[in-house]
């Protein structure tokens, strides 16, 4: 049996019986290995749609709210900027996302309305979700500056942030895909013992490894384009089910006997010619 590449267990993981006979046969650890180039290759797309869903507010909506931002200074703990008191920070429709009140008689500690950030004098609050907020306690900071020219000065760097979310975007669908694989690999248990094929776990780990590929590549392409699929989750899984029992088949001996005994009658007939 000839040695399988990356490429050629990714498209033959969709049709090819030899693909999941090759991954049982040769269990050397290098399925692991292609997982994680699967892995890399569908994490593509989805950081592709970040950067660019990122990058489009950042120039139309984002550039409007920056530009917006005034000059705040933090000494000793206590908040001041350029700006009269109270300042409002709104959206290009016309929503307030950020109040800044710094007078001395402000009274205000809540977030209210649809205001996501609060800024007073000594902490900062922010909506994390639609009931929750989050408390910033800013007196124990000593000097801090920031206004809209160093915050575009930040953007600058948006691709070394970009860069570290792809890495932890690889390591966490990597870890998402193993732990799928050998839940799948228990589920193959029992697919093969219904359909009598005397399979280990090891293998069946390996061909649940291989039988991700059509979920993996299906749901990266689902995810970057948004696509709303009903159920989407029990498709994958079951999807996911067909394969592995497709590659449980594949390692069924009476396949594997059948395709000793065609690869016999072949070498009979060529000595036969000769």
């Amino acid at each position: 049996m000839k040695k399988s590449g990356f490429f050629q267990t990714l498209t033959g993981s969709f049709y090819n019986p030899e693909t999941y006979r090759y991954v049982v046969n040769n269990k050397k650890g290098n399925t692991f290995g292609y997982l994680a180039l699967l892995v890399l290759l569908c994490s593509i797309p989805l950081m592709i749609a970040l950067v660019t869903v990122t990058d489009n507010f950042i120039k139309n909506d984002g550039a409007f709210i920056i530009d917006q931002v005034p000059e705040l200074r933090i000494n000793n703990g206590t908040v001041s900027m350029d700006k009269e008191s109270p300042y409002y920070i709104k959206s290009k429709a016309g929503e307030t996302l950020i109040v800044i009140d710094l007078s001395d008689s402000a009274g205000i500690n809540e977030l209210q309305g649809e205001t996501k950030v609060l800024l007073v004098k000594n902490k900062l609050i922010s909506r994390e979700k639609e009931n929750e907020t989050r408390t910033y306690d800013l007196s124990k900071v000593q000097s801090f500056t920031l206004n809209s020219s160093i915050i575009k000065g930040w953007l600058g760097y948006a691709w070394i942030i970009y860069i570290i979310i792809f890495v932890f975007m690889v390591i966490f669908f990597y870890i998402y895909r193993l732990i799928q694989a050998l839940v799948n690999g228990v589920f193959g248990l029992i697919i093969s013992a219904f359909l009598k094929v005397n399979l280990d776990f090891t293998s069946l780990l390996f061909i649940s490894m291989v039988a991700i590929t059509p979920v993996a590549i299906l749901a990266s392409i689902v995810w970057a384009t948004d696509i709303q699929i009903p159920a989407k989750g029990w498709l994958g899984f079951i999807l996911a089910l067909g394969y592995i029992s497709f590659g449980i088949m594949a390692n069924k001996p009476q396949i594997q006997s059948a395709e000793t005994e065609n690869s016999e009658q072949d070498i009979s007939e060529d000595n036969t010619m000769q």
